[in-house]
């Protein structure tokens, strides 16, 4: 496309030198550009706004077809469920029994957790140990009596998943990396009771899709990157910088104490929609009766 803007994304400078090379190999004048680079944070300022305030400018030849801000209020994305997709899961859970279960996700991995020859580990700014990730799902399972941990994560990451499971010795803990592709993993969130992650891409995908959420944060400030749900549901963050900037800062019980304070849902049986439902929050008689207790 020749004559038009080109938004150039790269947030990273020590990578914008080879940007600039393909942008001339490409034929790309300097004056068509708009870079990242040039729309710097504000305080605490979100990613969702600093990108709409970049979405708005324009190169100079451009102006004034642009700079029509449209940063108002929050804004969150929105995640669609295809009824296959839905149809598909409910069909899964079948197969293993888990039609009635109270379903909490753990997602104890990001895309840096493995490398090659095994676990990145305390190298890893979101890595929490194996031991927390056992006595978390214990205790969620002493809890929350008709529930079922599901370990989720990447096929790459299912050794970690199960050292977790074998070493909780709880027929009620599953390993699921090796069954839950991206639409699958879609659909549960949608069903599922709650889910308590890293700071990772399935946990934005959780808000999204309304299920009550905690994520734990390392380096980077849960000002600028907590997940946003767009369906009334709780995310909780915790830890980040304030903490020291790893998430093996937190304990266990401060990671229970806010899975405790979610607001739960109502739950959505399999084969639900969760268009109509999945923001819906049950009563508090519905909260005494154990949907997750008060702490």
């Amino acid at each position: 496309m020749r004559n038009t803007p080109v938004y150039v994304c790269e947030p990273e400078s020590r990578a914008l030198a080879k940007v600039r090379r393909l942008l001339n190999l490409a034929g790309v004048r300097h004056e068509d550009c708009v870079h990242l680079s040039d729309t710097p944070p504000l305080p605490d300022e979100h990613w969702i706004e600093r990108w709409l305030r970049f979405a708005d400018r324009a190169p100079a030849e451009w102006r004034d077809a642009g700079d029509a801000s449209n940063v108002g209020e929050q804004l969150a994305p929105t995640l669609q469920v295809s009824e296959a997709d839905r149809a598909d899961c409910a069909a899964w859970m079948r197969e293993n029994g888990w039609e009635s279960a109270r379903l909490v996700l753990l997602q104890p991995a990001n895309r840096r957790t493995m490398r090659w020859n095994g676990l990145r580990g305390v190298e890893d700014d979101k890595w929490w140990p194996v031991e927390r990730w056992v006595s978390l799902a214990r205790s969620i399972r002493e809890m929350v009596a008709d529930s079922r941990v599901l370990l989720c994560g990447a096929p790459r990451e299912a050794a970690l998943l199960r050292m977790i499971r074998d070493a909780t010795a709880d027929a009620r803990v599953h390993v699921v990396a090796d069954a839950l592709p991206l639409r699958r993993l879609m659909a549960l969130q949608e069903i599922a009771h709650s889910m308590i992650s890293v700071d990772t891409g399935p946990a934005h995908m959780a808000a999204a899709l309304g299920c009550p959420l905690v994520v734990m944060f390392g380096k980077v400030s849960p000002a600028q990157w907590v997940p946003r749900s767009s369906r009334g549901s709780d995310v909780i963050a915790i830890g980040g910088p304030a903490r020291g900037g790893r998430i093996d800062a937190l304990g266990v019980n401060e990671v229970l104490a806010a899975w405790a304070m979610l607001a739960p849902r109502r739950i959505l049986r399999v084969g639900e929609s969760g268009n109509a439902g999945s923001a819906v929050r049950s009563s508090q008689a519905d909260f005494k009766k154990g949907v997750l207790p008060r702490r």
